[in-house]
């Protein structure tokens, strides 16, 4: 994966559960001038680097939770790759410990289904899907599909809780999916 020339700021919108919602605003990491955008197209002719991302309807939070059937804060337990028995793919399976649910009937752990990780020599990597870290407390929601819990619209659906001066705050990295909105 190619370094992200942008960086996600988060801002208090509201709140969700008890906790601040962050909104999601891009502003470039480098300066704004012509001459570095001009750099940056000349190298990136030159380089030609392979670029990765999804393209998704960026939901609104109401919407979000209307299509999820629960959202829980929890903390991220242990990975494991398996072989998905159809697709013959690596399919990442997650232990979330869920502290609290916000919406929804959930048993205390739940296991959390992602396409791609590894498996033997094979590197399955899919742009644009949350990325989980063992011990981090996550805000995320989830919807029940083919059996198991996935996450509702990918890395939409995964919140990082952090501290803040007013208490906890929920913030997302959004920098690898490219968000439409249709009418």
């Amino acid at each position: 994966p190619g370094v992200a020339c942008c960086r996600v700021l988060y801002g208090r919108v509201g709140r969700f559960g008890g906790y601040n919602i962050a909104s999601e605003a891009l502003m470039a990491s480098w300066p704004n001038s012509i001459l570095f955008g001009a750099l940056a197209l000349m190298v990136s002719a030159l380089l030609p680097l392979p670029a990765q991302a999804t393209s998704q309807v960026l939901l609104s939070l109401e919407e979000h939770a209307e299509e999820s059937q629960a959202v829980v804060r929890a903390t991220v337990g242990n990975s494991e790759v398996v072989l998905h028995p159809e697709w013959k793919r690596p399919l990442t399976r997650t232990t979330l410990v869920v502290h609290e649910v916000l919406r929804g009937d959930v048993p205390s752990t739940v296991v959390v289904e992602q396409l791609g990780g590894q498996w033997g020599d094979e590197t399955l990597y899919v742009p644009g899907d949350a990325r989980l870290t063992k011990d981090q407390e996550v805000v995320v929601f989830l919807a029940k599909r083919l059996g198991g819990w996935h996450f509702t619209a990918m890395e939409q659906s995964s919140y990082r809780v952090v501290p803040s001066l007013d208490g906890p705050m929920l913030e997302r990295d959004l920098t690898s999916n490219f968000f439409l909105r249709g009418p």
